[in-house]
């Protein structure tokens, strides 16, 4: 296939191989989104050997991650060696709970499980979205006016209030604790920086 699209497969294969395992960052990155997968694959597992066919991991997976967040973004005074063992344990009963909802439903009323997990999947992932912030530049920057991305980032952080959250940057909170955003790049108070060679990266287009 990447001959037909005239692609050095060699090439392909470094670039996917560095951007995976190329450097600290990003093997912390490739185990920040592999873990999360492993433990659902592990959880369906189980599942399947007790004859059980769960295909409503992704839905488990999200109401998990939505619970734990929620614990990440309200104990804000709490300690962090507290804080990441009560998220990570209400994240696994969040998600435990919602994959429990098909197993009640098979066990007392016969409902077919491989129906409703993925039913409970669509009612977990389909939602109405309420705003939005298009940062195109590695998802960290953005070509808009400065005033018109500073009016969209109240907008977003007006709509978190609304919604009952108590932090007074949200987003910009939850964007430092996902760090570091691009495996090369880390983002400081003086700007953006070259992880590897340890220098200041310019955020202006000449």
């Amino acid at each position: 296939m990447l001959l037909l699209l005239k692609v050095n497969p060699i090439e392909a294969y470094k670039a996917m191989w560095e951007g995976a395992f190329g450097s600290q960052n990003a093997l912390a990155e490739t185990l920040v989104k592999a873990t999360p997968l492993l433990l659902v694959g592990l959880g369906i597992c189980i599942s399947f050997r007790g004859d059980v066919i769960n295909i409503g991991g992704e839905g488990q997976m999200i109401v998990g991650a939505i619970l734990g967040t929620l614990i990440g973004i309200t104990l804000v005074d709490w300690s962090g060696w507290i804080v990441i063992p009560v998220a990570l344990l209400v994240g696994f009963v969040g998600g435990a709970i919602w994959g429990g909802i098909p197993g009640l439903l098979k066990a007392y009323f016969n409902v077919n499980e491989i129906l409703s997990t993925v039913m409970m999947n669509a009612i977990a992932v389909d939602g109405k979205v309420l705003g939005t912030m298009s940062l195109p530049i590695a998802g960290l920057l953005s070509e808009e006016p400065v005033d018109d991305i500073i009016d969209n980032l109240e907008e977003i952080n007006q709509i978190h209030h609304n919604l009952g959250g108590t932090l007074p940057a949200p987003f910009m909170t939850i964007s430092f604790i996902g760090l570091p955003t691009v495996p090369d790049l880390g983002l400081t108070d003086k700007g953006l920086v070259d992880v590897l060679d340890h220098a200041l990266i310019s955020s202006f287009v000449e």
